[in-house]
């Protein structure tokens, strides 16, 4: 190993190794052309499903001062959604940052609507920002790594020279070796390894023994979480393909032994370290629900062991979290509740429909197949309103463009604006218009996602309602 991978190595495995204290850190900002803008800052709750934790929020005062103030056990990689950008800055603990706001420009109608929408990337700028601060660095540093990941990634075909690769990470290297910032050197260490990993298709397990073996799980490190994530992705394929890992489709399918898959992977791996055998098993019970490979029942009763028998209270929360997100919208669950705008201007939630069937549809004025569905489910309506409640979540790009078209159409079922919460088409997944729902008397999902009315959702009622013994 070199010289310099050695003394970023010594304090990686340092720095977790006592008691680390939460400590407030600050975040101010001027700017006139936020005032009175609320303002969130956010970091993940884990890089496996990338689901966001709040921090703290503040509105920004008539005068454009901003202030918020937020908790942290150790550096993170923290955010903001400002209109069209996605900010983000690497904070520590018992830090201050003013930082420079990016120019205002609000995210359109058409923006929140599309689902190919990318928001523009930035980092803060810290207008105190010095050599030695964390973010400086990472910006110097990615500076540099840039244009060598484009060399060997972007630009250059076939085979790789390793040893021309090693030279140049040491050339990377040379203005940043002195640093005594652990999550740094951690950070360039990981980055290194991502690079050589892509660039010369290293096998799983060369990257594993060099990289992850016998060091430790750095979850808040975004260079570690994405080594860690591209080397480990469709890991149970992979394994399961090979003669020491064959057994693992019927570990999980057949046996839904947790027990099992553990050893299967440590026959293969032998790992020994049990906080990254679990970050492995962890990160492919979720990308696999999403996979047609391995049973999602089978699944959810591995992963549902595992939360039961770690004794890493991060791993139970990764695992609830896991199965949070996979099954909210599964049948037999509660959906997402929602807060929205009638065509009376009062606010209705999803509970507020509780004891009835719940017809629940996501719709826009703006689409063809919505509006030749409309007719169609006017007629459910009206043949079935006394059991059924017909519920249109509109994402028309005003609630005065909704009301406008519902009082001209004549609509007489549930219309809501999503505009109060636009959140709720990422709860509820939704990618196409129409998408619909049904959901039971008792607030649960009967059928997700539901058929349209032009694919019998009527027949499909009544052959639930039989089942269920409501007619």
């Amino acid at each position: 190993m070199n010289h310099f991978i050695i003394k970023l190595l010594l304090p990686l495995l340092l720095c977790f190794s006592g008691n680390i204290l939460t400590a407030q850190v600050v975040i101010t900002a001027s700017d006139t052309a936020y005032a009175n803008e609320e303002i969130s800052f956010y970091k993940y709750h884990n890089q496996i499903t990338y689901d966001e934790q709040l921090l703290g929020k503040s509105t920004v005062s008539p005068q454009g001062e901003l202030e918020i103030s937020i908790e942290l056990d150790q550096p993170a990689y923290i955010f903001t959604r400002i209109g069209i950008y996605f900010a983000y800055i690497f904070a520590e603990p018992g830090a201050t940052y003013k930082v420079a706001l990016p120019q205002k420009q609000k995210k359109t109608m058409e923006d929140k609507l599309n689902p190919y929408f990318e928001e523009t990337y930035i980092q803060l700028t810290d207008m105190d920002m010095e050599e030695e601060n964390l973010n400086f660095s990472i910006r110097m540093f990615n500076h540099t790594y840039n244009s060598y990941f484009n060399k060997y990634i972007i630009e250059e075909y076939g085979e790789k020279d390793m040893n021309q690769l090693e030279e140049d990470i040491e050339k990377i290297e040379k203005s940043f070796k002195d640093s005594e910032n652990e999550y740094f050197n951690s950070f360039r260490y990981y980055k290194y390894g991502f690079l050589k990993n892509t660039a010369l298709q290293q096998k799983s397990k060369s990257s594993f023994l060099e990289y992850f073996e016998d060091k430790p799980v750095l979850y808040e490190n975004t260079a570690y979480m994405d080594f860690f994530n591209q080397l480990f992705s469709q890991y149970f394929q992979y394994l399961g393909r090979t003669n020491k890992g064959k057994d693992l489709y019927d570990n999980i399918n057949t046996g839904k032994s947790y027990e099992n898959l553990v050893k299967t992977l440590q026959k293969e791996h032998s790992i020994e370290n049990e906080q990254l055998l679990e970050m492995v098993v962890l990160k492919n019970l979720h990308d696999e629900f999403y996979n047609d490979k391995f049973s999602r029942s089978s699944l959810l009763v591995i992963l549902d062991s595992l939360i039961s028998q770690t004794t890493i209270t991060k791993h139970q929360s990764i695992g609830k979290n896991i199965k949070n997100k996979v099954t909210h919208l599964l049948a037999g669950n509660a959906p997402p509740d929602f807060e929205l705008f009638n065509m009376d201007s009062s606010l209705v939630s999803l509970d507020d429909f509780k004891g009835n069937y719940v017809y629940l549809n996501f719709c826009t004025a703006n689409s063809y197949a919505c509006l030749s569905e409309y007719e169609m489910i006017k007629t459910l309506y009206e043949r079935h309103n006394k059991h059924l409640v017909v519920v249109t979540i509109s994402s028309d790009p005003t609630y005065t463009e909704m009301k406008e078209f519902v009082s001209k159409r004549g609509y007489r079922w549930n219309f809501l604006h999503f505009g109060n919460d636009s959140d709720v088409l990422k709860q509820y997944d939704v990618r196409a218009f129409p998408t619909y729902f049904l959901i039971g008397p008792d607030g649960k999902l009967v059928t997700s996602p539901a058929p349209s009315p032009r694919e019998g959702f009527e027949g499909h009622l009544f052959k639930v309602m039989r089942s269920r013994g409501d007619i």
